[in-house]
């Protein structure tokens, strides 16, 4: 048995990504907002918070923005700071690739497959 960190994602950018360099390194970082449409109601939406480093953040930086619809194959991170007395989390997804979707059903990463309904059953 084996555990596995894996996250792939299609949505919108929420809203302007946020890059910088960080102080002391210098390295490259973005961190932007997906938002991804719930199945069960169509007029609701997850905020999924993504961040991604060095070459990658400066691909996103010149590739993406606010309104563009994006694949993210990354992994779950959960961090925590103090408030005060509390310990505060929060959770986001560290992008390994940020793509275009493929359109294509069925052909590699950049879809979501969902299971086929079945038809309702008539009583006889």
């Amino acid at each position: 048995m084996y555990d596995q960190n894996a996250a792939e994602l299609i949505g919108t950018i929420a809203e302007a990504p946020r890059f910088k360099k960080t102080e002391n390194t210098n390295r490259s970082k973005i961190d932007f907002v997906m938002k991804i449409h719930r199945l069960q109601s169509p007029n609701s939406y997850d905020r999924i918070y993504v961040t991604a480093w060095e070459d990658l953040a400066d691909q996103v930086k010149e590739s993406y923005g606010q309104g563009d619809r994006i694949a993210v194959k990354g992994k779950i991170n959960v961090s925590s700071y103090k408030a005060g007395e509390q310990n505060r989390y929060y959770t986001r997804v560290i992008a390994d690739e940020v793509s275009v979707p493929k359109e294509e059903k069925g052909k590699g990463f950049g879809y979501v497959k969902f299971p086929e309904e079945k038809p309702a059953e008539q009583n006889a």
